[in-house]
Parts: C-alpha cells; sequence; structure tokens
C-alpha cells in the first residue's frame, strides 16, 4: 500500500490552504509553494525506527528526511547556539558547498534539520524510485535528489572535473580548519557531488581537533586514484608529498593543482555568450539600476566576457549617477589591464582595484555635491567575468549573482546587510534572522565610506561543462523568485530551448509580475564548451534584434581561438631539410666570427671590474640574494646621503614602488616611504626582458620581482625611532612618505598639506592618476617590489624588534571567503 502525499499548506497566511506535495502553485490562490526537504542530524536510522511525523510539521520522506509542511509559519528560534552549531553559522559565505541551519528542535535530544543538503535517490528508500502517487498527483523525486556520493562519481568522472573537485576540496580546507570540521573532508559518507560541485551532507564537528594536511593526502591515496592513467603516476607523487610533510599549507597544495588543471585543459575551451536588459519595474518612475554591455545587448562565441549589474541608491539623480558611474569606471579600468596575461591572484586583484577606483569616483561625486550621511547616493554592485577558462564573481551589496546546472540553481554570492552580518557572527541561523527589524539594510556599497573600509568578495569557477550565470538586483531576487522560477525560465536555456534574448525578456516581465515593487536588471553568461579545434570565433552583438549587429565591446583584449591548419604532408619533408641547412650554415658562421680571447679584463670594452682600492658599487649592508626568504620582515630606510667618492644619482636610489604586478610599464600603486615595514611572502615569477632592467654583476642573482605584503606604514611627518635608525645607515635621513596611513591601528596622521583646490594632497581617494604614486596600498595589502631598489633601501629587521603595530598588518586575518 502506498503511503499517502503529506499536505503543503500555503506559505501565504491570508490563504493557508492545504495542497497536496510536489505541487508548484497553490490551487487556491496561485501563490509559490516551497518544498524544503530538510536532513535530520541526531538520528541513527540503523537502530532507531522514526514516526511518521516529527514535531507536528516535518513528516518523513526518508530515513534521515523530512518535508516542511508549514513553510509560511515562525519557525522556533527558543534554543542556544552550541559548538556543533557554530560551524554551521559562520561557513555562511561558503554555502555553496555547505549545508545550513533550519533550525533546532529540543526535547529529550537535539535533532539538527539542515536546507540545502546534497540529496540523492537513495535518501528517500522509504518510497518508491518511481515517486508516491494519489489520485491525479504524482511526485517525481528526480526533480530534488540529484547528488551522488563522492566516491561513485569520482569513478565516471573525466579528468578536468577531477582535478576541479580537488581544487575545491583544497580550498575548503582552511576555512573548515579554522572552524574545527575540516574532518569533513575526508569522511567518504557526507561527500556528495552535483555535478561539478562538491558538496557536504552536514558538518562532522570535533572539539580541538587540527588535522594536518596529510589526512588529506591518505583520503586521496585511498578514494581518488585518477581515472585517466598518464595522470596516475603525478598524482601519485601528489598523495605522498602530502603524507610525507613536505606539502604543509593549502596553498602549496593549490598551486600544484593549478599545474595539473593547466595540463588536462588543452583539449578544451570555454566559449561563452552574453545578454543583459534592464527595466524601470511597474512602479518605479525612474531606473537606478544600470548594466554592462548596455540594456539589449548580446554578444555569441566569446572567449573571455565580462558583465556588471548595478543598482543605485539615492534617489533620482543619486542612484542613477552612482550606477553609472560605477559601471563606467571599472569598465574603462579593466579594459586597460592585460587580463589575459595576469595569473589568478592578480587578475583577482586587478578586480577589487577596480572596485576601489570606482568607489573613489562616486565618493568624489558625493563630496563635491556636499551630500552627507543618508543623502549620499551609492551602488550595490555585482559582476562577472570569464576569463583563461575560469570565472569570477565580484559582489558588493545585495545584487546577485547565480549558478544554473542541469542539476539545480544556486545562489553564489552573499548579500552585505545586516541579517548576514548576524549569522557570520554566530548569532543566529539566516532564517531566522531574515525576520529581525532591518534585516535587509546593507552594510557596504560603493560611494559610502572609503575603499580602504570596503571588503568585497570574489569566487573564482573552474569552467569544466556548459552552465549559466545569471546577475540580477534584488527587483527579480527578492522573495526567493530565481529559486522558484529557474526550472521553467532559465533551465530551457541550458537544453537549447530558447535564446538568450529572449530568456531576458521572460525574467523582466516575470519579475514586473510576480515581485514589481522596483527597478529590475538582468544579464545572463552562457559558457558552453568546446572542442579546442572546432572553437568558433563569431562574435555578433545587438542592442535589439531588430537592429544590425554590431561590435559588442565586451571582449577586454580577447585573444579567441584559432583553428589550427594542419600542415601539407606533401611541404613537411622539405621544410625539415631547409631547417637542416639553415642550421648548419649558421654553426659554421659563430665558428668563424668567434671572438678573440682578451688577455685581461681591463681590456674589456664593458664595464671596469672594481678594484681592492676602488669604492664599491652596493652598500656593504646591502641584504643577500639568500636573505629575501618568504616570511621575513624589512624596514625601508632613507636614501644614503651624498659622500666624496659617492655622488647620488637617478639610479643609486631609486623610489621602491609597490604595483600590482611584477610588470615596470604598470603603474605604480604607491611609492613606499621611509619607516615602512614589510613582509616577503614569495618571489614573483620572471618578467619579460623588455620589462625588467639589465642586470649589474652586483645585482644580477637577486634581479626580478617580489611578492611582499605591507605590515606598517608610518604616518604623515613621522620621524623614525632610534630603534628604526639603528636599522639603517648612521647617516642615513628619513625622506617624507608619499602617502598617509589609513591602517586602523596606526595613530591620527598629522595635517596634510593642502592643494589650492582645498583637497588634502595624497588623500585616501587619490589613486592611479597619472602615473603618480598614491596611498592606496594599505596595511595588510599585498603587491610587488622590483629587487634592484630594494636593496639598496631596505634592512632586514626580526619580529622580536617591531612593534606590535609595526607587525599587525601581516598578521591580520581575513575571513571573508577566497
Amino acid at each position: 500500500m502506498q503511503q499517502a502525499l503529506p499536505m503543503i499548506y500555503c506559505p501565504n497566511l491570508k490563504c493557508r490552504a492545504a495542497n497536496p506535495e510536489g505541487e508548484v502553485a497553490c490551487h487556491q490562490c496561485g501563490t509559490r509553494l516551497p518544498n524544503r526537504y530538510l536532513w535530520v542530524v541526531g538520528l541513527d536510522p540503523e537502530v532507531e525506527t522514526v514516526e511518521n511525523l516529527l514535531g507536528d510539521r516535518y513528516p518523513f520522506r526518508g530515513p534521515q528526511v523530512v518535508v516542511e509542511t508549514q513553510p509560511g509559519l515562525p519557525l522556533a528560534s527558543s534554543f542556544d547556539i552550541t559548538e556543533s552549531i557554530l560551524p554551521y553559522l559562520k561557513l555562511f559565505p561558503w554555502r555553496l558547498h555547505l549545508p545550513q541551519l533550519y533550525s533546532l528542535l529540543t526535547g529529550e535530544r537535539s535533532l539538527l534539520l539542515l536546507e540545502g543538503a546534497p540529496l540523492s535517490l537513495q535518501d528517500f528508500n522509504i518510497l518508491s524510485p518511481a515517486g508516491t502517487e494519489k489520485g491525479d498527483a504524482t511526485v517525481d523525486f528526480t526533480k530534488i535528489a540529484i547528488a551522488e556520493n563522492f566516491t561513485d562519481a569520482w569513478k565516471q568522472a573525466p579528468a578536468l572535473r577531477q582535478v576541479n573537485w580537488l581544487w575545491q576540496m583544497a580550498q575548503l580546507w582552511a576555512p573548515l580548519q579554522r572552524e574545527g570540521v575540516a574532518s569533513s573532508l575526508i569522511d567518504p559518507q557526507l561527500l556528495r557531488v552535483e555535478g561539478p560541485l562538491l558538496r557536504l551532507l552536514s558538518l562532522n564537528y570535533q572539539a580541538n581537533l587540527v588535522l594536518p594536511l596529510s589526512e588529506l593526502g591518505r583520503f586521496w591515496a585511498k578514494w581518488c586514484l585518477p581515472s585517466v592513467g598518464r595522470w596516475q603516476t603525478k598524482f601519485t607523487e601528489l598523495c605522498d608529498q602530502l603524507m610525507e610533510g613536505e606539502i604543509t599549507a593549502p596553498d602549496e597544495l593549490i598551486e600544484n593543482l593549478e599545474a595539473w588543471l593547466a595540463a588536462v585543459r588543452t583539449t578544451s575551451s570555454i566559449q561563452v555568450d552574453v545578454a543583459t536588459r534592464t527595466d524601470s519595474g511597474p512602479t518605479r518612475e525612474h531606473n537606478e539600476d544600470a548594466c554592462y554591455p548596455h540594456h539589449g545587448a548580446v554578444a555569441q562565441n566569446a572567449s573571455a566576457g565580462l558583465m556588471v549589474v548595478c543598482d543605485g541608491v539615492g534617489g533620482h539623480a543619486g542612484g542613477e549617477v552612482a550606477s553609472g558611474l560605477a559601471i563606467k569606471t571599472i569598465t574603462e579600468y579593466l579594459q586597460q589591464t592585460p587580463l589575459p596575461q595576469l595569473t589568478p591572484a592578480e587578475l583577482i586583484q586587478e578586480l577589487e582595484t577596480g572596485i576601489g577606483l570606482a568607489n573613489d569616483q562616486i565618493a568624489q561625486q558625493n563630496d563635491q555635491e556636499n551630500r552627507h550621511d543618508r543623502d549620499r547616493m551609492g551602488t550595490t554592485l555585482v559582476m562577472a567575468l570569464a576569463q583563461n577558462q575560469d570565472l569570477y564573481i565580484s559582489n558588493l551589496g545585495d545584487s546577485r549573482a547565480y549558478l544554473i546546472t542541469e542539476q539545480a540553481c544556486y545562489q553564489i554570492t552573499t548579500d552585505d546587510d545586516i541579517a548576514t552580518r548576524e549569522v557570520r557572527l554566530g548569532y543566529l541561523p539566516h532564517r531566522e534572522a531574515m525576520r529581525q527589524p532591518g534585516a535587509g539594510s546593507l552594510i557596504q556599497a560603493l560611494g559610502m565610506v572609503p575603499s580602504s573600509m570596503l571588503r568585497p568578495a570574489t569566487t573564482r569557477f573552474l569552467l569544466d561543462s556548459d552552465c549559466l550565470f545569471l546577475l540580477c538586483s534584488d527587483g527579480l531576487s527578492d522573495f526567493e523568485r530565481v529559486e522558484s522560477l529557474w526550472r521553467e525560465e532559465l533551465l530551457p536555456l541550458l537544453q537549447g530551448k530558447i535564446d538568450l534574448a529572449e530568456t531576458t525578456k521572460r525574467l523582466i516581465a516575470a519579475a514586473n509580475r510576480f515581485n514589481g515593487h522596483d527597478n529590475v536588471t538582468v544579464a545572463l553568461m552562457h559558457c558552453h564548451q568546446v572542442d579546442a579545434s572546432t572553437a568558433k570565433t563569431a562574435i555578433t552583438a545587438t542592442s535589439d534584434q531588430s537592429q544590425k549587429p554590431t561590435l559588442l565591446k565586451t571582449q577586454l583584449r580577447d585573444r579567441p581561438f584559432t583553428k589550427s591548419v594542419p600542415r601539407s604532408t606533401s611541404i613537411l619533408p622539405w621544410a625539415i631539410v631547409g631547417f637542416l641547412t639553415v642550421f648548419g650554415l649558421g654553426a659554421v658562421l659563430a665558428y668563424l666570427l668567434r671572438p678573440s680571447p682578451k688577455p685581461d679584463a681591463t681590456s674589456s670594452t664593458g664595464s671596469p671590474q672594481p678594484t681592492a682600492t676602488g669604492t664599491a658599487s652596493a652598500e656593504p649592508t646591502s641584504p643577500s640574494a639568500t636573505d629575501l626568504k618568504p616570511d621575513t620582515y624589512w624596514r625601508i630606510q632613507a636614501a644614503p646621503p651624498a659622500t666624496v667618492g659617492n655622488p647620488p644619482t637617478v639610479s643609486s636610489s631609486p623610489p621602491i614602488a609597490i604595483r600590482s604586478r611584477p610588470d615596470l610599464a604598470l603603474k605604480p600603486l604607491a611609492t613606499l616611504p621611509s619607516g615602512a615595514i614589510l613582509k616577503i611572502l614569495e618571489t614573483a615569477p620572471e618578467t619579460t626582458p623588455e620589462a625588467t632592467p639589465e642586470a649589474t654583476p652586483e645585482t644580477k642573482e637577486v634581479s626580478g620581482w617580489k611578492k611582499v605584503q605591507l605590515c606598517y606604514q608610518p604616518p604623515v611627518g613621522a620621524v623614525p625611532s632610534p630603534a628604526q635608525s639603528a636599522q639603517g645607515s648612521a647617516n642615513a635621513t628619513p625622506t617624507p612618505p608619499s602617502s598617509p596611513s589609513v591602517g586602523g591601528t596606526e595613530p591620527p596622521p598629522a595635517e596634510s598639506p593642502t592643494q589650492p583646490n582645498g583637497a588634502a594632497a595624497n588623500g585616501p581617494s587619490d589613486r592611479v592618476k597619472g602615473g603618480e604614486a598614491s596611498g592606496s596600498i594599505q596595511p595588510n595589502q599585498s603587491g610587488y617590489v622590483e629587487v634592484t631598489p630594494f636593496l639598496s633601501r631596505a634592512r632586514r629587521v626580526e619580529t622580536q624588534a617591531l612593534e606590535p603595530s609595526q607587525r599587525a598588518g601581516c598578521l591580520a586575518e581575513d575571513d571573508a571567503p577566497s
């Protein structure tokens, strides 16, 4: 006898009609019905017999699965947040991979209810696989039971997806380790996958347990042998390095996986289609939203692409200006940046630099118009950049990004509002926090505070299959409209049943129909995987389908794939003969024209070698190449004074500039003042010969670039303390810094000299303008310095010799998601 379907009561409190489980909308008022299946933690289904109903509203649909029958009623929240519950709240920014706390049932024992858990068909084993029927209603559980066990899915997955899963596991290790739940990543019973996403069924909390990374290596060696034979040897070596303690940090592990990722990506590429649309909505006179590309634009078959959605705040002539100014500033900055040449870390830094520039432009506009407090205009921001087969999502505010796959719809971004802050601090579950007064008030937006106080979140995705990314303002995302509409409006696009332009129109219409309280903007990016040898290069773009195609500026220095043409087999032998002939002639000429040996070094036309009585070309106290090791601290000293026989020159003590990447051609972010404290992080990759000055015999062993972190920057007018002076030359005189300190641990800076227009010189809002260095680098931020000038101006110091404020910037931890 088949089990009767539970009744789901309409969430509309004015209706409250009962509907059979599986219905999409209420049969009486048409309100969308959420079918929430919750995972129960605290039951042992092997030894316990569960009743038909848990509490008074959760009937069982599996041994550990219940369904919510009263979605419109408040949840019971009178319980304490214990240590085992706290990780679910503090790891809220990683909810793309983790379930979230829904409620806690207390009684003889505590039962934890989790929403968003990755459920499989086996979790519903009290039902028949085809579903349960009652009358004419049929529940198809294949629509919600989509997860697979990690160890089972691994055996069938291609190499690229396997690397993707391992890369996600390595990314999650550090945040889960901080909250004491890293053991969840090595428990095969908790690991699930949903297409390209690695997800956890629940969190295994063990107090005071700190797992070494070697445990992850043991898990991989047992369960994760690659299915592709040619990668098995390399993967086994990686597991051995983990187990033997040669790799101890997640960053080192990620670096190894990045190299493997580049190797397995050679046979395919990602192309993207982009479309945007914006509308003022049925109740607003003005549209304060803005998007990039412009309204109605469509681009296809691009190897790179950019989308931006902004939702302005501040009223007419305020929000419109802020959102438009943000998009103009960011797109212009990124179009001038060689994005394809950057590493992922550098690209993320450039995205956040562009966000800071946009913030400064809006803040400057507010100051010029004398806007204060609530009158200041601002804007939210969410943008997506597809580059080098990766996709980067950055957001600030409550405009959202969603990932849509064949399996499900996922919210990627986390709103910067009071409710989210309460969850991350461990105070309340998210659904309970959303019921508090002022829960939706923003705590971050462009144009409201200095850039040093902004914390934009950037997430990187490894694209390994067809998927869809949606950016939208809250005119669409409010009331969980995307989650309720994605199957009808977005899944057909992935299945090839509808095009991008038509989908954007349908989303706007749905937002105006079901919400209708605000402006609405949508931007869609369809990412599809293609074989590298057949990748299309045609790019078309239109503002509307009725207009003629025009080139859309979404390529951002795009380098599209070109179809490789095999050489003719009849030409190849002649080419080999020609190559060998030219090579032989070159060798003969090189031997005949070889230079005769020099009698001594002084007869050379090159630079004379220093003699025993000559003046040394470098300071004897300059650090050597072996001193510039990671995790060492250095203080910037003043330029050496002029002495007899050692006159100052332009090249003897150039300014030490910090840049966003190792390239002399790039404008510096800031010039480091005397007294600044830096920490060496790593050696940067070799730069091109054109960008690096010719090395001298004294500096050739240490020429290049170092990635450093700014720990401390002295305030304006500060004079180094005796402890600082003791580290440098006794005759050195401090040079005034080029930018003030904005760090929170520093004393208030002295009054800055003003320009004729009254603006403070080198103020926090001054960023890269006209090639001048600015104060955009703050303590705890990183960049690159050229070693050659760094040698003559830096002195190594021990950590014990630094005051707490001088090393605080390098010790502070930012628990924002990477």
